[in-house]
C-alpha cells in the first residue's frame, strides 16, 4: 500500500509504502501497534523527512506518540533539518 500526501510543511508531493508511516498519517493506532512488533521506530524515513515520533508529534497524535515512546521510540533523533528532535515539535 502507498500514502501519498503533502508534506508537512512544503510543497511537495511524497509517497511511501513504509506500514509504520502510512498508519501513523492515517492516525490508526491499531496500525501502528502491528507494525512495531516488527519495525524498530528509530529511523528516519526519507520520503517523510521526519522519524516516526517527529512525524506523530508534528501530526498531534498523542495516542500513537505514546506508543512510538512505549516501543522505544528515542527523543533525539534528527529530522530533515538536521537539528529539530520530537522535542521540538
Amino acid at each position: 500500500a502507498y500514502a501519498m500526501y503533502k508534506t508537512l510543511g512544503a510543497n511537495e508531493v511524497c509517497q511511501t509504502n513504509d506500514p509504520l508511516i502510512i498508519a501513523i498519517l492515517q492516525g490508526n493506532d491499531e496500525k501502528v501497534a502491528q507494525a512495531l512488533k516488527t519495525k524498530n521506530p528509530n529511523y528516519f524515513n526519507e520520503a517523510t523527512k521526519y522519524t516516526p515520533l517527529s512525524l506523530a508529534c508534528s501530526l498531534g497524535s498523542m495516542p500513537i506518540v505514546q506508543q512510538l515512546l512505549a516501543a522505544g521510540a528515542g527523543t533525539d533523533y534528527q529530522d530533515y533539518d538536521e537539528y529539530a528532535t520530537p522535542r521540538n515539535h
